[in-house]
């Protein structure tokens, strides 16, 4: 569930209150967004022992449900609100919650709305169904994170780092990470450009653009875990450069 004053955004256009009731607008009375996904192995069982042998956990996806109605001044705006939620079915919105002290996002399908009028009042009950096939939740960056300095989020589930490295390197440049692991990149890079790497792809960009498999020439990627996490350092070939990691909140 969430907590209570929270606020939901979807999309750009529909924004549905939990904190108070507004008089006019929409508001949900109910809806599942902390609750946690379920979980799925391959289990193997051990022949003529006890238990399986150990595998792999893998989140599964989530339905979620909100419940709610809506209020308009007279019956042809209703239907006007109505259909702003309508217009929204099969489509992958963003899905944005705040609640008190923190804001979530993340990508949903709208699967299934159903309405329910109440008659002579221009007000309606609804039921919106939602499908996240990626179960995990993002939020902002603790903070812009400098080479060598110790990279954490304070979410419940493993955060893909986002880095930007910006300098004078002809020579390329690796990114230290834990556990002895390093992403080597051999594409020189220039004062005034800049290489954003994604470490949920290993992709290398340049001023925007995806780059070549050759300009890296070890693409070892890391996730950090939540909780105290480890330094990222940046180590110059030759020339100087400079490191800035924002890990996104992640949670389930």
């Amino acid at each position: 569930m969430v907590q209570a004053g929270a606020i939901v955004h979807l999309g750009s256009g529909l924004i549905i209150y939990g904190d108070y009731y507004r008089g006019i607008g929409w508001h949900f009375e109910d809806f599942n967004w902390n609750d946690q996904p379920d979980v799925r192995a391959d289990d193997v069982p051990r022949p003529l022992a006890h238990g399986n042998f150990p595998s792999e956990t893998y989140l599964e996806s989530r339905d979620l449900n909100m419940p709610g109605f809506v209020v308009a001044k007279s019956h042809s705006l209703l239907l006007k609100e109505k259909n702003k939620l309508n217009r929204l079915r099969r489509r992958i919105v963003r899905v944005t919650v705040e609640e008190p002290g923190l804001t979530t996002w993340a990508d949903a399908e709208v699967r299934a709305v159903a309405f329910d009028d109440h008659g002579f009042a221009p007000e309606a009950r609804f039921r919106l169904s939602l499908y996240m096939a990626d179960p995990r939740k993002y939020g902002k960056s603790e903070r812009v994170f400098s080479s060598g300095e110790t990279v954490f989020h304070r979410g419940n589930a493993d955060a893909a780092p986002d880095v930007t490295v910006t300098g004078n390197m002809p020579s390329g440049y690796s990114i230290q990470g834990p556990g002895g692991k390093h992403y080597d990149v051999a594409q020189a890079l220039g004062a005034g450009q800049t290489h954003r790497i994604d470490f949920e792809t290993g992709y290398l960009y340049r001023n925007g653009a995806l780059q070549p498999a050759t300009a890296v020439s070890r693409a070892e990627t890391w996730l950090v875990p939540p909780g105290t996490g480890f330094p990222m350092t940046l180590a110059p070939a030759s020339g100087t450069g400079t490191l800035a990691t924002k890990v996104p909140y992640t949670s389930t």
